[in-house]
């Protein structure tokens, strides 16, 4: 889970030592050993991902802060259906054409 620091109300992700609102300095990693009331207290909050749409690719991504809850918006832009159907295929393939080549062993072509 990410973690984000909310100062003059503007989100910060937060990532190795931070500056809590209570003026101290902490590492990231007493994060998720503190309850969620403890985080709160310095000014904490988890971050919430926001959707993906299914066959886009994320292109840039930004926090926003609704004095409630921290939120990752992402921009996306739709792959090209040429590309969907090529990385469809490889997978289906097993990235190298495996499953193909079992599929023909086991209906007994080499």
């Amino acid at each position: 889970m990410s973690f984000a620091i909310v100062k003059n109300g503007t989100p910060f992700e937060i990532s190795g030592d931070f500056e809590a609102n209570d003026g101290a300095l902490y590492s990231s990693s007493v994060l998720p050993i503190w309850t969620p009331q403890e985080r709160l207290s310095k000014g904490i909050r988890p971050i919430v991902d926001g959707p993906i749409p299914e066959g886009h690719t994320v292109t840039g991504e930004a926090l926003t802060w609704d004095t409630q809850t921290v939120t990752r918006v992402y921009t996306t832009q739709a792959i090209p259906l040429a590309d969907l159907k090529a990385e469809s295929k490889r997978r289906w393939q097993g990235g190298d054409g495996r499953r193909r080549r079992a599929a023909r062993r086991w209906a007994g072509n080499p």
